[in-house]
């Protein structure tokens, strides 16, 4: 790959001119901000809800200091809190010309500016892909091999729990009818009448349909892939750090890694699961950039659970291994038809770089607002903990959030075991976080090796 032709094409694009960076959190923006300062932008305004965890960016900063209960709700609060007058002056007094141009996230908050839109935002007809409610019919029509599932009013789930029920129970997720959502906070598993009583009362209050599946007893995983004009690049998987809560009311999403490797012949049916997927998306709806097919690795395969059109995390840590790629920079233009990439040479670059180089990433939002702190810790194959002597294997940090505060690890990836579920050291570092800084958290568990069939 030609990463100086992609350098001065970029640098062509986003140079010259000053930017509006839009971020939750201030730190997240930090990593554009230095790339456009070596680009030789020297005009950059931040909006951001607050700090965030890490370092802040070099740049004129507006906090709007919008929260909510929940991740989902402070996405919601920060979306809304772009379009107050606060913020409009802010613009105003950054850009009196009216030439700067705005980098949003990849997610959320695209029509908040008025007249200005976003650079790369993505298309209404691409973010209508990410309901729950249509992505089995767009899987299938793709070729991808799905588990059982309904879609019914949620008053009807009970009879299409009964129906399709395994010995684990059932999952059920809801629609967008409160716009897109993730990170299982729209997600409940019933396993009992209780749980389908409970389910029932939020689900009435926060959903019209659900979709109804059996509980898929194995690891939660995705596979990314990547739409060009030239076709689709297939990454390596990725596993999903998502912890059930012992009381089986859900589960609590903790992050990911690339540390885990399936079987290599299901890796393989993972890829071709994401390149199937991304021709069909180019042919629909004429997609373009990363997306990612979430699921769960059971005793009959790679199950599909949910389809993400958009960047991911799950994304960012595999291309993060290639810094000359500059990934997200990269899609904007993509997606604004100002540059395109060889798929092929796509995952000639990214997948030997994310199979060489494992990556561990674990983040937990606590309800508790905690100001930015850091411990030391030490990792075993068994779990995450504080170190307490002067051999560190990295840090953890905690800072404000949208909801509450974030802790994030920060391991030395060296030190992090490969080839094996990276759940039980996600399920520690949460109980670490939450006795360092006094914070709740429910009793969870790692998700389990799959054992029997569904």
């Amino acid at each position: 790959m030609d990463f100086d032709r992609i350098e001065e094409r970029l640098a062509s694009i986003y140079g010259g001119t000053p930017w509006i960076v839009v971020a939750d959190a201030a730190a997240a923006a930090t990593p554009n901000v230095d790339r456009l300062r070596e680009w030789g932008v020297d005009r950059i305004l931040v909006l951001a809800a607050v700090e965030g965890v890490g370092p802040q960016p070099d740049a004129v900063v507006r906090l709007t200091r919008s929260q909510g209960e929940t991740i989902m709700a402070g996405f919601r609060a920060f979306a809304r809190s772009l379009t107050t007058d606060c913020v409009s002056h802010a613009i105003a007094d950054f850009d009196r010309s009216g030439e700067a141009r705005i980098l949003a996230p990849p997610f959320g908050a695209e029509a908040a500016f008025g007249d200005r839109r976003p650079y790369g935002q993505r298309r209404p007809e691409w973010l209508a892909l990410e309901d729950k409610m249509v992505i089995d019919h767009h899987f299938e029509a793709a070729g991808v091999t799905t588990a059982p599932h309904a879609i019914v009013a949620v008053e009807d789930a009970p009879s299409a729990a009964r129906a399709l029920g395994s010995n684990h129970g059932t999952v059920w997720v809801a629609d967008n009818s409160e716009g897109w959502h993730g990170g299982g906070e729209y997600v409940r598993w019933i396993r009992d009448s209780a749980d389908e009583a409970a389910a029932l009362e939020w689900f009435g209050r926060h959903a019209r349909r659900v979709r109804v599946m059996p509980f898929l007893d194995g690891l939660p995983c995705s596979i990314h892939g990547y739409v060009t004009e030239s076709g689709a690049a297939a990454l390596r998987p990725v596993e999903m750090l998502i912890a059930r809560r012992v009381d089986g009311s859900g589960f609590r999403y903790l992050g990911m890694a690339t540390t885990w490797d399936p079987d290599p012949a299901q890796r393989e049916v993972m890829r071709d699961a994401a390149r199937h997927m991304g021709a069909f998306l180019d042919g629909l709806v004429r997609y373009r950039g990363p997306f990612s097919i979430d699921g769960v690795m059971t005793p009959d395969g790679f199950r599909p659970t949910e389809l993400n059109p958009r960047m991911s995390a799950g994304f960012g840590i595999q291309a993060a291994n290639v810094p000359d790629l500059r990934a997200g920079l990269l899609t904007r233009a993509l997606v604004e038809g100002d540059i395109d990439v060889d798929p092929a040479e796509l995952e000639n670059v990214i997948v030997p770089a994310a199979d060489r180089d494992r990556s561990l990433r674990v983040g937990i939002p606590f309800a508790e607002t905690r100001s930015q702190d850091s411990v030391p810790i030490e990792i075993t194959l068994e779990a995450i903990r504080r170190a307490e002597d002067e051999a560190t294997h990295g840090t953890l940090d905690i800072g404000p959030a949208l909801a509450g505060s974030y802790a994030l690890l920060r391991p030395e990836q060296e030190h992090v075991p490969i080839g094996i579920s990276a759940a039980p050291l996600a399920v520690s570092v949460a109980r670490l976080a939450a006795e360092t800084w006094d914070l709740a958290l429910e009793d969870l568990e790692p998700a389990r090796a799959a054992s029997g069939r569904v």
